[in-house]
C-alpha cells in the first residue's frame, strides 16, 4: 500500500489544530481578555509550529511528487502491456486462460495505479498553501509510513512527531 497517507493525515490534523489556536489566540485578544504583550508570546510560539508544518510539509509535498511520477510511469508501462497483451490475444498468440489472468492481474494494477494517482493528487491539492489558509479540511486518509504507538494520536505526540521530523 502507500506510504504517504499517515504523514499527510498527521500533517493536515496539526495544521488545522495550529489554526483553530490561532484564531482562539486572536479571538482572546480582540475581546480584550488578554494583554497584547501575552498574545505576542503565545503568537510566537503558535507561528514557529506552523513554520515548522510548513517546512514538513513542503517535504512530504516533493515524496508525494515524486511517487506521483513514478505512479504515472507505471500508469504508462502498464497500458503498454495491456495494448500487446491484446494484440497476442487477437493474433492468437496466446491461449485464452493465459490472456484472462494476464488480463486480469494488468486492469488491477491500473485500476490501483490509477487509484493512487487520483488519491496523492487530491492530497496534493490540500496541503497547498491555499488550503491552508482557508477553514480546516478534513484528510483524504491515513498515512501508513508513520505508525504513532497508539491508535490515537495525541496532540503531543504530533507536536513530537514535527519537531523530530518524520522522515
Amino acid at each position: 500500500m502507500v506510504s504517504w497517507k499517515n504523514t499527510f493525515e498527521i500533517l493536515i490534523r496539526e495544521r488545522d489544530l495550529v489554526n483553530k489556536k490561532k484564531q482562539a489566540l486572536d479571538s482572546l485578544l480582540s475581546s480584550g481578555r488578554i494583554s497584547k504583550s501575552t498574545y505576542d508570546y503565545i503568537n510566537e510560539e503558535i507561528s514557529g509550529t506552523l513554520k515548522d508544518i510548513e517546512d514538513l510539509t513542503a517535504k512530504v509535498q516533493e515524496k508525494m511528487k515524486a511517487r506521483l511520477d513514478d505512479l504515472e510511469k507505471q500508469k504508462e508501462l502498464l497500458e503498454r502491456f495491456i495494448a500487446s497483451l491484446e494484440i497476442y490475444h487477437a493474433a492468437e498468440e496466446i491461449d485464452e486462460i493465459s490472456y484472462e489472468k494476464q488480463r486480469e492481474a494488468l486492469n488491477l494494477g491500473l485500476e490501483s495505479t490509477t487509484s493512487e494517482i487520483s488519491e496523492i493528487s487530491e492530497a496534493l491539492v490540500k496541503l497547498s498553501p491555499k488550503e491552508q489558509e482557508s477553514a480546516p479540511q478534513e484528510s483524504v486518509a491515513q498515512y501508513e509510513e508513520y505508525q504513532p504507538e497508539t491508535s490515537e494520536v495525541e496532540s503531543g505526540e504530533a507536536e513530537a512527531t514535527i519537531e523530530g521530523g518524520i522522515y
